[in-house]
This record gives C-alpha cells, structure tokens and sequence, in this order.
C-alpha cells in the first residue's frame, strides 16, 4: 500500500510540473507579455525586459515599447534606454501614443514629456551632452517649454559637470532670445538660473 501512494505521489508532482512547464513555454511563445509583467511585479528588470522586448519583436507595438523603456533605467543601461527611446520618439505613431495616454489628463507632465526626459538622460549617458541637449531642444520644440520639460528633468536627475552646465546654459539661453511666451520664458529663465 505504501509503495503505491509513494508511486502515485511522484506521479502527480511530475505531471505538475510538466503542465507548468508546458504553460510557462506556451507563454513564452505566444504571450511573452504575461511573463513580462510577471517578473516586472517581482521587481527582476532583466527578466522582465527580455519578455518585453519578445513581446515588442511580436507586436511592434508603441505600448509595448513604452513598458521595456519604463524597465531600462538610463544609469545601468542607457545605450539600450537610449535606442528604445529613440525608436519610440521616432515611430510615426507617436504623437497618437501620446495623445492617447493623455486623453482626460488635464494637468501635469504629459507622455511626449515624461519619454522624452528620459529619452534626454540616457542621452546624457550614452551619448553625452550634445545629444541630451539636441533631445531636450526637440522636446521643447514639440511640448513647449513648460514646468515639465525635459531640460528640467535632466538638471534634477543629472549631475552636470561645470562644462555641460556650461553647454545647457547657452542652450536655454539661445531659446530664451528666440519667441518663446512670457510663461515658457519664465521656466526657461527658472531653469537656466538653478544651473
């Protein structure tokens, strides 16, 4: 009688595993997604950022691709952060994306911002100054320079050498003698004084 529980035991434990073998490579093949945001719950970003980009190579999705930008933090991996970010800023349906995201919001930093901010600091990382302040120009050049632009992002998130500031001062300068409004000249003028 002992030898036949034993024997169902094992039975059972190994066709569990199996089932959750075949449901973990069934997600892995078809909705890698899942897993995604499995492993990003669990706090493990490369795990997380690999299923993502499956997901994306899968869909081409700007949503998809927004979520493994979200994962990659700028300091530890900014030459993938910088080349997600600037597919995305890049894709033609971008400004729908954003669009889209804001729907409803009326107040606060906008998706064209919040991407491009970080879109500027794996700049910054992977590139150097002169592409973070050619993505900030951009950003501005799209949302206005507002309270939430992407200069200002780089500046708190940044520790700027006495040359970049130097860099970036002239820049916010330069926008601050072209037709910016009296608000946009405000934060402009806000920013170049804190550097």
């Amino acid at each position: 009688m002992g030898k036949y529980v034993a024997k169902t035991a094992v039975i059972t434990v190994l066709c569990l595993l199996g089932a959750l073998i075949v449901i973990f490579f069934a997600l892995f093949l078809f909705s890698p997604k899942t897993l995604g945001n499995d492993f990003k719950a669990m706090g493990n970003k490369s795990a997380a950022a690999f299923f993502y980009s499956r997901q994306y190579k899968k869909t081409g999705s700007s949503s998809d691709l927004a979520v493994l930008i979200d994962i990659y933090d700028a300091k530890t991996d900014s030459g993938k952060a910088y080349a997600y970010s600037l597919e995305l800023t890049g894709k033609p349906d971008f400004a729908a994306f954003c669009e889209q995201k804001d729907a409803g919001r009326t107040a606060g930093v906008t998706t064209s911002e919040y991407y491009y901010a970080k879109y500027a600091i794996s700049a910054y990382y992977a590139k150097g100054i002169d592409a973070c302040v050619e993505i900030c120009t951009e950003s501005v050049a799209i949302s206005g320079y507002t309270g939430f632009n992407a200069f200002r992002y780089v500046l708190t998130a940044v520790r700027l050498t006495a040359a970049d500031k130097a860099e970036m001062r002239d820049k916010i300068d330069e926008l601050i003698a072209t037709s910016l409004t009296e608000t946009e000249k405000y934060y402009a003028t806000a920013d170049r004084d804190s550097l």
